[in-house]
């Protein structure tokens, strides 16, 4: 058995442990409030609204809940959320919850070594600010990279 093999049954396996601490009466099937509990005890404090958009986003045989398969995709999705978040503190250099064109500015600067004009920065400020108010939100900054991602794909 080669290395890569080994490693991706080890995660595997790993990921099945954590399967079972969210499947508490070890149905095969990961409820809302089981999904719920796990998360509250984790410290996220997610509305019933928001834990029903987290299972609908994977149950791909929508019976309403997870299971083993369904649970790898949203774990796929909660890495791909941190990494994300991580991108966005690096351009949201104050802190404030927003990306201005100045911290693009430096931020593409001091990454890239490429200045850009006040004209470019603008046109790509005014294509992720979905709400014109002339800076970008974690959502818009997610929406924007999925949607350049997408495009790059196609």
């Amino acid at each position: 058995m080669d290395r890569n093999m080994a490693h991706e049954q080890n995660s595997e396996s790993e990921l099945w442990k954590v399967f079972w601490l969210f499947d508490k009466n070890r149905d095969g099937q990961i409820t809302s409030d089981e999904l719920k509990d796990v998360l509250t005890r984790l410290g996220h404090s997610l509305t019933t609204e928001q834990i029903s958009e987290m299972i609908q986003g994977v149950d791909t045989d929508r019976n309403g809940t997870i299971d083993f398969n369904e649970f790898k995709t949203l774990m796929e999705y909660a890495t791909f959320d941190e990494e994300m978040v991580e991108a966005f503190h690096i351009f949201d250099q104050d802190g404030n919850g927003f990306i201005s064109s100045e911290e693009l500015k430096n931020t593409i600067l001091r990454s890239m070594g490429e200045e850009l004009t006040n004209d470019e920065l603008a046109e790509m400020i005014r294509e992720a600010d979905v709400n014109n108010d002339g800076q970008v939100d974690y959502k818009e900054f997610a929406k924007f990279v999925c949607m350049k991602s997408l495009r790059n794909f196609f």
